[in-house]
Formats: structure tokens, sequence, C-alpha cells
């Protein structure tokens, strides 16, 4: 065949152009660069299932889950187009999918290789390419639905990894795409049916992913970008290789690995929660009490972090119920600092303070300045919730301790909570430094949440300044990342500070609606100062709307949830509002006078005393 390309090839005037299974071209032409058949784009991947299907499947709900699953190779949507022909709908075809697998990717008999893609499949297995270690590797591959990182290649067969994968890329069964080697989705299921990979080799690969899914520990520490980096493209092999960890006969080091893997999805929102349940009910049947507890702790996390409080609540008593019974005094100390934070995003700074001096109290006898130093930091973002003095000189305090560390996710606590001290005390300039320090530390250490954070309080302060269009730039930015990590709380935020944006810019009805979202959100999580803040804030659109009976009845429900908090800087603020808008001059000076002495009872009268002379609305 060489030889007759190669004569071929020298005829004057004559093009050649050849197709061949894999990547390895024949000897002899002096060949272009190659032209390689990627997997098809799920748009391309739907036009061709409809050109042999037929157009009517258009607007089929099952259409595009089910060339999802053929993950772009582009027999197989031929192939199940075929099978699709004559039926009303795919509804029918779907269940036949999930019941047949690959097996149902034929036609007109399945004995030819373009008809079949078992046959197809089984040519490119029989090629004389396609050697025993190609087959292990390709074994492998089939467990793992993100392909591998081609530098773990040796740690899976050691010493003809990529030999192996040579191999695979010379008959088209594996492809690069960036840094890794994948296979298609309908190939995978195929090997893991009719070629399942040895045992030893099978071990092999739990072990890797169980060592790589403990560096989701370093995120939201030192390293810890770096590590989410490494894991963002690993998570969804990691959770079939624990899960197989779990079914072991020691399934600690799997639960150990569940724990890591849910701290990374925690921080970056990708991968799946059901795992941690898993290692759960694992650490259980082993009768591993601390682990149990640990795995506990780890979902009241998640659910902390999500903004899910009451779950976060019941998992926390659970574990430190644990935890006290098998005489872990720090484990228990650290529930009660999380669920002192509950209370603190809760806006209840008494609950959280009581909750934070038992556990300091603690970490100070068990010699832990880390978490001393959690500790100091909660009671000092209480004190600021409160607009008491101390709060500042706590946080400093809780800073130097991070610093002392190296702890760089401390650090950018402490330095978001200064940041919230020197808004509440009117100071832009330094809350804008404290907030962008902040907003490099979370980036270094892999926080998305945290950087979420302070992208939208440096657009508020932004709106603050005014500079809408700059402020709605940050905030949409920190939008994408809260709903990345499904932050709730997070999202509710954001809406509430593009409504203040969009007030900014005198475009009330969209300011309307934002906060309107912002207000439903804050409700639904039990969110007191949220709530009270939206209600400020429409208070202030309906004036600015010349809608003052509207005006009144927002900033009179803002005032009553925020004297409940209590927040008597927001208090004072709606009072001051209220004074504002008043026609009575009676009313007027009695919300003036009360903002007056709500501010000189806690320090902030100085100042604040210009805001009382000012005649307008903000």
């Amino acid at each position: 065949m060489e030889e007759l390309l190669t004569e071929l090839a020298g005829l004057h005037g004559l093009a050649l152009a050849v197709s061949l299974r894999g990547e390895q071209r024949p000897f002899g032409p002096d060949w272009r660069e190659a032209l390689h058949a990627r997997p098809l784009t799920p748009e391309i991947a739907r036009s061709v299932f409809l050109a042999f299907a037929g157009d009517r499947f258009h607007d089929d709900p099952d259409l595009d889950p089910l060339l999802a699953e053929l993950d772009g190779l582009a027999l197989a949507v031929v192939l199940l187009a075929s099978q699709a022909e004559g039926e009303p709908d795919l509804y029918a075809l779907r269940q036949r999918w999930r019941d047949q697998r690959t097996a149902l990717l034929q036609r007109s008999g399945g004995r030819e290789r373009q008809h079949s893609l078992e046959v197809s499949l089984r040519l490119s297995f029989e090629s004389s390419r396609m050697g025993e270690e190609s087959l292990r590797l390709l074994s492998l591959l089939s467990l793992l639905p993100e392909g591998l990182a081609r530098e773990d290649l040796p740690a899976l067969l050691p010493g003809t990894g990529h030999e192996a994968a040579s191999g695979l890329r010379k008959v088209g069964l594996a492809f690069d795409q960036g840094h890794r080697l994948r296979v298609l989705a309908p190939i995978r299921e195929h090997v893991q049916r009719n070629h399942p990979p040895q045992n030893e080799d099978f071990d092999r690969l739990v072990d890797h992913h169980l060592t790589l899914a403990r560096i989701g520990d370093r995120i939201g520490g030192a390293g810890g970008a770096e590590a989410a980096d490494r894991l963002r493209s690993e998570m969804g092999n990691l959770e079939p290789m624990i899960l197989a960890g779990l079914e072991r006969e020691d399934p600690v080091p799997a639960i150990r690995a569940a724990l890591a893997f849910t701290n990374a999805v925690r921080f970056t929102g990708v991968g799946e929660l059901t795992l941690i349940g898993c290692a759960l009910q694992a650490a259980r049947d082993a009768a591993q009490l601390g682990l149990e507890a640990d795995c506990l702790h780890k979902m009241g996390d998640i659910h902390l972090y999500r903004a899910h409080y009451q779950q976060a609540q019941e998992h926390y008593e659970h574990a430190q119920e644990i935890y006290q019974r098998a005489g872990d005094s720090h484990g228990t100390a650290c529930c009660m600092a999380r669920r002192a934070e509950i209370h603190l995003q809760q806006t209840k700074p008494d609950d959280a303070r009581r909750l934070y001096e038992q556990a300091l109290v603690r970490f100070c006898e068990l010699s832990d300045p880390h978490w001393e130093a959690q500790s100091l930091l909660g009671l000092g973002y209480a004190a600021v919730q409160r607009a008491e003095k101390v709060g500042r000189p706590h946080l400093i305090h809780a800073l130097a301790l991070f610093r002392q560390l190296g702890d760089v996710r401390g650090e950018a606590n402490c330095l978001q909570y200064l940041a919230q001290a020197s808004l509440d005390a009117g100071d832009y300039a330094d809350a804008r430094e404290e907030y962008e320090s902040a907003l490099s530390g979370f980036r270094r250490v892999g926080s998305i949440l945290g950087e979420a954070s302070c992208l939208r309080c440096l657009g508020h302060i932004a709106v603050w300044q005014g500079n809408p269009q700059v402020a709605e730039t940050l905030v949409n930015k920190a939008l994408l990342l809260c709903r990345r990590v499904g932050s709730r709380l997070g999202e509710a935020n954001c809406h509430f500070v593009l409504g203040e944006a969009a007030r900014a810019r005198f475009a009330h009805e969209t300011a309307e609606e934002l906060l309107q979202k912002a207000l439903v959100l804050f409700r639904q999580l039990g969110q007191p100062t949220g709530v009270g803040n939206c209600l400020e804030s429409l208070g202030s659109n309906a004036a600015a709307r010349s809608d003052l009976p509207g005006a009144h009845r927002y900033l009179n429900e803002a005032l009553r949830i925020l004297g409940e908090i209590p927040q008597p800087v927001s208090f004072g603020r709606v009072q001051l509002k209220l004074a504002r808008i008043s026609t009575n001059p009676f009313e007027r000076q009695a919300h003036l006078e009360a903002a007056r002495q709500i501010w000189d009872a806690t320090g902030e009268l100085e100042p604040k005393h210009h805001e009382l002379e000012e005649p307008d609305l903000d």
C-alpha cells in the first residue's frame, strides 16, 4: 500500500488525500500537515443527528441529553440517529439507550465497521499498532471521565505509560485535549464492559487518585490557588475513585480523601457533595468515631459556606456531640467556633460572642494559635456588628497572629472585616486598600467566595464614590463567582449592590427589580441585616421617584428590623432618611433626635454630625 501511495503521489498534477483510522500516516508521500477529526461540538452533533433522523426532532426535549452522552463521537451520532427513524419522538429511544448503551449503536445488522460502533472499535483493538500496554492504559482511561493528565501516565503504568498512550493515539482511541489524554464516553463504556482493568492496575489507579485528592486540603491555605488549579480538571475522576476506595476493607484513606475532596468542592464550586455522605456512612460502618465527626463537621462547613444555616447548625451540633463522646476537646471547640460563625452571619453578635469566648478559652488551653486567632477574629467582627470600639483592636490582634502563623486566608478574613469597620466609619480610602489586600490574599489561597466578597464590596465603594459603571463591572464578576460556588447569600448581596448602582444611575425601575430580588433571597436565608438594608434602599428609591407613601412604608419597616438586630449605625441612617422626607416638622425633629441619640451612644456622632444638617435624601 505504501509503495502504491508513493507512486500515485509522484504523478504530476495529482492531489492525493487519504483518510485513515488513527494518527499514524503511511510512509512514502511527502504529506502536508494532517487534518485531525476531533469530537463534534454540541451544535454540529445536533445538526448531524437531525440530518439523518429528520428535522421533526428539532425541539424534542430528549435530543440534547441523548447527544451529551455521545460526547461528540461522530459515528455514534450517526448510528443513533439511524435508530430514531420512524419513531414519533425520542422518548423510547432514550430508554433503549439507557438499557443497551453502545450495543444499540448499529444498523443494517452491524457487520461492517461503518454500521456498528462495536465492530469499528474491535478493528482498532486488533490493530498491530495497539499493543498490550496500550490496552492496559485504555482500560484505566475508561474509568476516568475527565481523562488523564499526561504527567500522571508514569504513575499509572510505570515505565510504559507514555509509549502506551502513543499507541492509543495512533489507532484513534484516545486524543489529547490540552495537557490531558481523553477517551470519548461511548468508547469508555464499551471498554468498561469488555476490557476491565487488571486488579493490580486498578488498585494503583485508585491509590493515585486518593493521594491526589488529599491536596484539596491545601485549598484555602498556603499554595491553595495552585492546588485548586490542579484539582479543577480532576474532580469528575476523583469521585468514582474515592467511592471505589470506600468499598475497600480499610476505607480510612478514602474517607480522608473524601474530606479533602469536599474541601475542594467548598472552595472551587466544582464537583458534587454526595461523596461526603458516603464517607460518613463508611466511617460509621468502620466504627471510626473521629472520622464520623470530621465528616459531619465538613458537611457543616459546606452548608455554612452556602448560607444554609439550619443544616449547618444541625451538623455542627451532631459533630460536637460525637467529639465530646470521643474526648476530643479540639474538635468540640472547633464546632463551637463554627456555631458562633453561624450567629455572626445571621447578625446575632451577642450569641456569637458567647460561643467565641467559650471556644477561645479552650483554644488557649490547647495552645492552638490558629484557632485562637479565629476566635479573636469572630469576637472582633461581633463587636463591629454592634458598632463597639473594641472591634478594631480585636481584629488587629487576630491579624498579627495570622501573619505570625503565615495563614494567608486568616489574614485576608481579618482585612475584610477591618475594611467593613472602615466603611462603617466612612473611611472609603482605608476600606478600599484593605479590601484590595484581602482580595490578593483570597486569590493566593484559591478562595473563590472570599474573592467574590471583596469584588462586591469594592463595587459598593465605587457606588458610594459616584462610579456606578465601575461598580457594575466588579459586582457582575462577583456574581458569577458566587454562582460558581453555590452561594445564595453571595448572590443576594450582589443583587443588592447592583440595585444600589442602578439607583445611582437613576435607573429606578431596574433598581426596584434588583433590590426586590435581593430582598426575597435575604428573607429566604434569614438575613435580617440584608432585609433591613434592602428595605432602606427601596425606600430611598421610592423617594427618588416621588413615591413618598412607598418610601415611608419601606423605611419604617427597615427601622423596625434594624432596631431588632440591633444595627445602630444603619438604624440612625434610616432615622435620618425619614426626617428628610417628613412633611411634618415635629416628626422630622423626632427622627433627627433619634438619629443623634443613637449615634451619640455609639460614639458615631462626631463623624456623622454634618449629616444631620443635610437637607436632601441621598
